[in-house]
């Protein structure tokens, strides 16, 4: 598996045609679901009953400290078994940070399954809470994960997306992010490949958060974890960029052909404004501004979508 950047505008057509008769049905798609995390005021649960309540519902408390970022708030690690319907025993991770200054606990669910996802459910039923933000993955598998990364990460943009971040603040390496995922208030994006997993598949993961949720008037964990992932990847967008009518009608001659080749490049491949796509369009926005319509939506993006309607994350 090999991963190389783009280095040249015959490269960048090279790689876009070879993914416009891309079929969905040639490769394997998993879904799953990171992390949720969801919020409880004080008024419900308070303070000093955050542990009680993790025990009183079969947790087992392996941590407790002082948060590095804020000393105020205290972290609890804890752990539950659950069998499940294989007749395994399975250990899930709940991460809890209690929060003095805003009142409240949040509690974060790590790499949930639906019987843990059952647990949660039954465990909160009684009391009021919010969703504050949710991880959602799918694992691609391809003959070529590499090809594929080198395709999505220059090929990849998040509509309505005005977050964005130098890469080299962040200590994830090898990672295409599509926005400021920490700063974002809706959705979030990143593309990477999973090294960790066998045959190292690509895995997209989309943030969904508070506003978002709101937005679609998901109110429960119940909710949340039936979503589809049309959804969840509703505002991913897969598009070409028009190189060639940007350097007729947008450049006016004020720049080289191979200085407009060389910036082009230098922002796809770069760390600044994510790389990527969304740096390019920083770039041919900086040529003249409202340049938007020499993006084309890409034959990929289509097939996305009518590839992902009504997949669910948790089965």
């Amino acid at each position: 598996m090999k991963q190389y950047p783009v280095e040249s505008f015959d490269e960048y057509d090279q790689l876009s045609s070879s993914f416009e008769s891309f079929e969905f049905s040639s490769c394997r798609m998993l879904p799953s679901i990171d992390f949720l995390t969801f919020t409880v005021p004080f008024k419900e649960i308070s303070s000093h009953s955050v542990s009680s309540f993790l025990m009183d519902n079969n947790f087992e408390i392996t941590r407790t400290f002082h948060s590095k970022h804020d000393t105020i708030n205290k972290c609890i690690q804890s752990q539950v078994r659950l069998k499940g319907d294989d007749g395994r025993t399975n250990i899930f991770g709940m991460f809890c940070s209690i929060n003095p200054g805003s009142f409240n606990t949040t509690f974060k669910a790590i790499n949930p399954d639906r019987k843990y996802f059952e647990h949660i459910i039954n465990m909160t039923r009684n009391y009021s809470y919010s969703i504050s933000k949710a991880e959602f993955t799918i694992d691609i598998y391809t003959m070529d994960n590499g090809k594929l990364f080198d395709f999505l990460s220059t090929h990849s943009y998040l509509l309505w997306s005005r977050s964005f971040f130098n890469v080299t603040d962040s200590p994830s390496t090898g990672t295409r992010y599509l926005n400021d995922i920490r700063n974002c208030n809706q959705f979030g994006g990143r593309i990477y490949i999973k090294d960790e997993l066998d045959l190292s598949p690509v895995r997209i993961e989309s943030y969904v958060k508070n506003r978002q949720f709101g937005k679609q008037e998901i109110k429960t964990i119940s909710q949340a974890i039936n979503m589809t992932a049309d959804q969840v990847f509703k505002n991913w967008s897969f598009e070409k960029v028009d190189y060639n009518g940007i350097f007729r009608n947008i450049t006016d001659g004020k720049i080289s052909r191979n200085d407009y080749e060389s910036g082009f490049l230098e922002a796809m491949n770069g760390n600044d404004n994510c790389g990527g796509l969304a740096a390019v369009r920083k770039y041919i926005l900086s040529l003249k501004p409202g340049s938007y319509s020499y993006f084309k939506k890409h034959a990929f993006s289509r097939k996305f979508h009518r590839a992902i309607k009504n997949m669910n994350f948790v089965n």
